[in-house]
Formats: structure tokens, C-alpha cells, sequence
């Protein structure tokens, strides 16, 4: 379906709703590959989607993998040059990492073109 729609969408990677469905699915299945390389390419609500799966594969592993985790929330979006989603991932992910850890000090840095 998402090659149909690169093929006879006006996107040539497809439509953003269905790679944020799919993205969703894989998230709700706990297929972090899979949903990752959707959600990348979803719509402004997979930044969130993204930024939660990473945080809840990162709380199985080791406290001090944090950044890996929120790299791979935030880099993707970079990537394709979506400052936005990637500002909203990264504030997700460490407002739930601060929310989960009260004694580890964070800072928020902001802009009001980011936000």
C-alpha cells in the first residue's frame, strides 16, 4: 500500500498517514526497526509515537543508555531535515526521563521558531 502510494502519490515516500498507521502498528507490536522507519516519514503526531516507543524500549536496558535511545528518536528527523518533529521528539523523550528520574537535572532549551 505505502509503494502504491509512492508510486501514484504526490510523495515520492509515500503517504505520511499510512507510514505513521504502520508506524503505529509496528510501535503497538513492539517492532521498534519496523515503526521506526515509518514513523520517520509519518505526520506530526509520529514524532510523539517515536519518542514514547524509544523511551519505553529504553527503561529495559541500562540507565546511563539514555542518549542512545533519544538519538534515535531525534537523528531520523534531523536526517530529513524536520526540525520540528525532532524538537518535539527530544522533549518528549527527556520530559518523560526526567518524570521517571526526578533526581536527574535537565534543561530545556527553546526556541520560538522550533516550537
Amino acid at each position: 500500500m505505502i509503494g502504491w502510494s509512492s508510486k501514484f502519490g504526490p510523495l515520492e515516500r509515500g503517504d505520511p498517514e499510512l507510514h505513521h498507521a504502520a508506524g503505529s502498528v509496528y510501535a503497538e507490536e513492539n517492532e521498534p526497526y519496523d515503526a521506526e522507519r515509518h514513523l520517520v516519514l509519518g505526520t506530526t503526531d509520529s514524532a510523539e509515537t517515536l519518542a514514547k516507543l524509544e523511551f519505553e524500549w529504553y527503561t529495559s536496558d541500562e540507565a546511563h543508555t539514555a542518549a542512545i535511545y533519544a538519538s534515535r528518536a531525534v537523528f531520523p528527523f534531523l536526517l530529513t531535515a524536520n526540525l520540528r518533529s525532532a524538537n518535539k521528539a527530544l522533549l518528549i523523550f527527556t520530559s518523560r526521563l526526567s518524570a521517571a528520574n526526578p533526581s536527574l537535572a535537565s534543561q530545556q532549551v527553546s526556541s520560538t521558531s522550533s516550537d
